[in-house]
This record gives C-alpha cells, structure tokens and sequence, in this order.
C-alpha cells in the first residue's frame, strides 16, 4: 500500500495538517485579541477570513536522517458552523488544499470534522499533485490500544469486557469495532443514530460474539469501556449514561463527553487521539499536555511523509490491512501511547486505579 517517491533533498517535500478550530476558545488561542471583538465579528471572520497556516510542525526525518518539513494549516470556522453551513466549510477546506500545495504540500493530513465533511477526503481528491490521508487507521489502532494497555495492566480477560461504541457507523468506529473483536472482545454495544441503523446492522454482521447495535445511549451503563467517536458538534455522552467503573476513549473532536461525566472521581475520560511522537514538534497549542504529544490522526501523516509515500493513501474507511501497516511504520517511528489525559488534566494512576478497582468489581 506504501508508494515511495524518493526526495532529492530535505526540503523538497512536504506535508500539511489541516485542522479548524473546535470553538470559539480554540480561535482566542491563535489570536487572543479577538476575546475583545464582538461577537458579529468573529461571525464575519468565520464566514469569509481565508486559510492560514498556524505553525510549522519540526523534528521530522527519514531513515537517512533528512528533515521533513511540514505545516499545520486551519481553516477559520469552528466545529458547530462547519455542520450549519457544510457547502461554505467544504469550500474553506478546498481553498487550504490549495493554499498548502501553493507552499509546496505534497501530503495532506484531514484533522477532527474535517475528514467527514468531504467524505473522508473523497471531495478533494480532484485537486492535482495533493495526496490525502484521513488519519483513521493510526487513529482507530491507537484508539483501542488504550483498551488493551489497560485490560492488560489490571489483569482483566478481553473476552469479559463489555466496549460500547458511539458512532459505530463511522470509520473509527467501525474500524474500532473490527480490531477489538480479532483481538477477542466479545460484548460490543455498538450505537449510532436511528437513520444509521442499516450500516450499523452491516457492520455487526462481520463480528463475532454478543453484539448490541441500538439508538440509545443509555445501553451504556452495560459498558465497561466506550469508545466515542462522533461527528456530532457538542457533548451526547451525560453523567446518566454511564456506571461507576467506565473508561470513555474518547477520540471526537469537539468532544462527545459531557462536562458532568468529566466533573465524575469514578469515571475516567482519556483523551483517545493522544500519541508520543518523539523529537516532533507541532509548536502549536492543540490542547494536549506536552511538547511532543500530537494527535493520531495526524501521526498518520507524520508517518507516511516520513517514508515519502507517494499517492493518495486512505480515503474512506480503513481496513485492518490499513491499521497493521500503520501500527509497523509507527513502532519504527518510535510513536507510543501518550501518557493518560483529557482535555483538562494528565491522569494519575492512582485515580486510574480507583476507577479500574470498581470496573473490575462488575465483571
């Protein structure tokens, strides 16, 4: 699946990540003099300021040592307008592909909604000399590796666990569901909305085990882990929906999880997208706790520049080919499980073993 396309030179290829922010917040970070303008300004902002490159992303080499030069690129609007106005946010996206090949891209990463509104980068695909990547086979590996880490650090048999799963239908979760099934989970709640219900019923065809496929949240009290993995533009996961002992993964960006489920001591929330990538910097506050800790989906493209892939690479949703090729590349990157956190804090063991106490006390 890896195509190659050998540089001449440490600064003849390029990549970029493409990122919007999630609120209003994520805006005040690159520009924090906009906390000052009223709000129908930053309306107007959002509507009809261009692309802009917010960082550049360093530390990236080869085998042979070179450096790969990259970019983090953000469109101005946030999460919730992009869902209202979906054509405009299309052509925003568009519009940074084509900057970013204009500063000499050659890869192109798809951050948070951003794969999900153009189909999981089918809609740029038209642009000339821009490969994509989604970021979801990295993403759905990482994802369920938090699960096994912590089954396996507590002692707990894969095959007693029960994984709930909000936005089944999706890449990630879908692909999620597929690799915690080979790897023996056999009780998944698998939830998405009514009208997905059909892929959803596909999906669960191809596993094994008990599988549960509903509409309502409230089927995960019967989890001990979940993974949410939506493209909704705010919290659907509230304190009501989850028992004492629950680990949430979650990967969406706006986050799935209710800030009542976050203000709970015997429920933990991880942030699932966080990975350890050695020596590389995004020199850009993207709301995880440390210099060299970047998201998983754009990991993805960190690796395929690394090894100058050449060519589209995933568009659409991953197969497990997908997922063991990235898990490989990654490991030779040297690119591990973040230390556990969430948005507002790194996690300690010892709150993860109070929690884990109680998770293990229900199987």
């Amino acid at each position: 699946m890896i195509k190659t396309a050998r540089s001449n030179g440490e600064d003849d290829y390029k990549f970029a990540f493409l990122v919007h922010p999630r609120d209003k917040k994520d805006i005040f970070i690159k520009f924090p003099i906009l906390k000052y303008v009223p709000s129908c300004v930053l309306v107007l902002i959002e509507r009809y300021l261009s692309p802009v490159k917010v960082s550049n992303v360093t530390g990236l080499k080869d085998s042979e040592g070179n450096n790969i030069k990259g970019y983090i690129i953000s469109i101005p609007m946030t999460a919730p307008r992009m869902l209202s106005e979906r054509d405009r946010a299309l052509n925003q996206i568009r519009k940074a592909v084509r900057f970013a090949r204009k500063k000499g891209v050659k890869m192109i990463g798809l951050g948070a909604l951003i794969s999900s509104l153009t189909y999981g980068g089918k809609k740029l695909i038209d642009i000339p000399d821009i490969s994509i990547t989604t970021g979801h086979a990295y993403t759905g590996y990482n994802v369920t590796r938090y699960i096994f880490k912590i089954t396996d650090d507590y002692g707990i048999d894969l095959s007693n666990v029960t994984v709930g799963i909000v936005g089944a239908a999706g890449s990630i979760g879908g692909i999620s569901a597929k690799i915690l099934a080979r790897a023996g989970v056999k009780k998944l709640i698998l939830i998405d909305l009514q009208r997905k219900t059909e892929v959803v019923n596909e999906l669960a065809k191809g596993l094994e085990g008990d599988i549960v496929v509903t509409n309502n949240l409230s089927a995960l009290k019967d989890a001990d882990f979940v993974i949410a993995a939506t493209n909704a533009p705010g919290a659907l996961i509230e304190s009501e929906h989850v028992s004492p002992g629950t680990i949430i993964v979650d990967d969406a960006q706006p986050s799935d999880v209710a800030q009542n489920v976050f203000d709970r001591d015997d429920v933990i929330v991880l942030e699932a997208g966080a990975v350890s990538t050695p020596g590389i910097k995004s020199n850009f506050n993207i709301g995880l706790h440390g210099a060299e800790i970047n998201y998983c989906c754009m990991a993805e493209l960190l690796i395929l520049a690394s090894v100058y892939h050449d060519g589209h690479y995933l568009t659409g949703p991953p197969t497990l080919k997908y997922v063991d090729e990235m898990q490989d590349l990654g490991e030779r990157l040297g690119f591990t499980l973040a230390p556990y956190q969430n948005m507002h804090s790194l996690i300690s063991e010892n709150d993860l073993s109070k929690v884990m106490s109680l998770c293990k006390g229900r199987l």
